[in-house]
């Protein structure tokens, strides 16, 4: 028989996952929205200013992650309030993953439902102004982020 060679065994750290996935717009909205729920309004600007700095990401899209993170927190805020349960969590964000779920749960407890309305609100403006007039997106969104993180309601 021939002998083979042994096989390589190849391992993938927590960090190698979240080198890769960090580039990803929607896993930085979920990072910057949990620094604004633990007010680190310099933490998610830095987060936004790297995830700028990859010109592969185009400002309207990392404007619609941050925009649907916003929305799945308002739902998951409404449901502390008025005690809706989990469950209704997981059916009105479609999360489909358990740490997913408890992580916007925790970050939603760091905003008041106004705040998150208002953060809504500033990312649909936002999206309008992109849309409809001349200025720079990524002023724009940088303009948002920092409103939303200092508080604006």
């Amino acid at each position: 028989t021939a002998e083979r060679a042994p096989s390589a065994v190849l391992v993938v750290t927590r960090e190698d996952i979240e080198a890769v996935a960090h580039h990803i717009p929607e896993a930085r909205a979920y990072e910057m929205t949990d620094l604004m729920a633990a007010r680190d309004s310099d933490g998610a600007m830095r987060v936004l200013a790297e995830v700028l700095a990859d010109r592969d990401n185009e400002p309207i899209m990392i404007l619609a992650a941050i925009g649907g993170q916003f929305r799945r927190l308002y739902a998951a805020r409404l449901a502390q309030e008025k005690k809706l349960g989990r469950g209704y969590v997981e059916e009105v964000t479609g999360l489909k993953f358990g740490f997913l779920v408890d992580r916007l749960i925790s970050a939603a407890r760091g905003f008041s439902l106004d705040r998150l309305k208002r953060a809504v609100e500033i990312c649909c403006e936002t999206d309008y102004a992109m849309k409809s007039s001349g200025a720079d997106d990524q002023e724009l969104l940088k303009e948002a982020v920092l409103r939303i993180a200092a508080g604006e309601t």
